[in-house]
């Protein structure tokens, strides 16, 4: 597939420059929409939130000495994630999404959730919870296999710090459907000077063209989970990624009515696309 970001140009002085004015910019998003776990000692206890925090400081230390073999890595990483949380009009004109947690991040290993509804005429059809980690393509496949392992043990992930005020939910959220979108470095750094620039005009990034490649993403991945599922016997699990899918279709039949998907996908579609074909044995169509 055509990689559209073959061609970028910059100096490593002009893309190091890049990458820290958005790296800022990012830090600054989320801080301001992560949940935060002491919102929550009423509920689970101050000791309780106390010990969550003591276990991400215990492994923040850890990604921080991964972090330093690549430290540019480290840091499109968070542009990464900051863009999805902050871009959530690829999930539907209805979507919202939310930072989990510190906590859930590092111990569930979910990034954000993406609060999904479907309203056909005015009329509330249905609403779902996505769990999205967002990755490079060169690490999409041990989360990949962590969603594999959790459909043979027939269990689907659980966020304990939530809270949606739309759906007057505070406290733990479980049997969320997970997902993965993986994008390039290329890709992302791309993402990183569209965020600048939609500082003034918020426009751009809600109508930059990867979303189709998120959204496509994420479809591809509830095919074959559900028909994996279903080839275990394992139907309400089956059952979760049908009524994620059925609703991802709706989001991108959406989104397709006002911009064009010009089909331009970068290398790590394809590499998420073959994987899914070889290790689940199943098709993605």
């Amino acid at each position: 597939m055509k990689n559209i970001f073959e061609n970028n140009k910059k100096s490593g002085i002009e893309k190091g420059e890049i990458i820290e004015k958005a790296l800022s910019l990012s830090r600054e998003i989320i801080r301001r929409t992560q949940i935060k776990e002491s919102d929550f000692q009423k509920l689970y206890g101050p000791e309780e939130v106390k010990r969550d925090l003591d276990y991400v400081d215990r492994r923040k230390s850890d990604f921080q000495n991964n972090n330093q073999e690549n430290p540019e890595n480290a840091k499109l990483g968070e542009i990464f994630e900051a863009i999805t949380v902050v871009a959530r009009e690829w999930f539907g004109k209805n979507a919202q999404t939310i930072k989990t947690s510190k906590y859930d991040d590092i111990a569930n290993g979910i990034d954000l959730i993406a609060e999904l509804s479907k309203d056909e005429e005015g009329i509330f059809v249905g609403e779902i919870g996505l769990a999205i980690d967002v990755t490079f393509s060169n690490e999409f496949e041990d989360k990949v296999q962590k969603i594999k392992k959790e459909i043979d043990e027939n269990k689907l992930p659980k966020i304990k710090y939530f809270e949606s005020k739309r759906r007057n939910i505070k406290g733990q959220l479980s049997g969320v459907v997970r997902v993965v979108v993986t994008a390039s470095k290329e890709t992302v750094f791309e993402l990183s000077e569209t965020l600048l620039e939609a500082v003034k005009n918020p426009k751009i990034l809600f109508e930059n063209q990867f979303q189709f490649q998120a959204l496509e993403e994420i479809i591809i991945q509830l095919k074959t989970y559900q028909k994996y599922a279903e080839s275990l016997g394992k139907k309400d699990l089956a059952q979760r990624f049908q009524k994620a899918l059925s609703l991802m279709l709706y989001v991108k039949k959406e989104r397709t009515q006002t911009i064009e998907d010009e089909k331009e996908r970068d290398p790590a579609f394809d590499k998420l696309e073959s994987y899914l074909l070889s290790d689940f044995q199943t098709s993605v169509n």
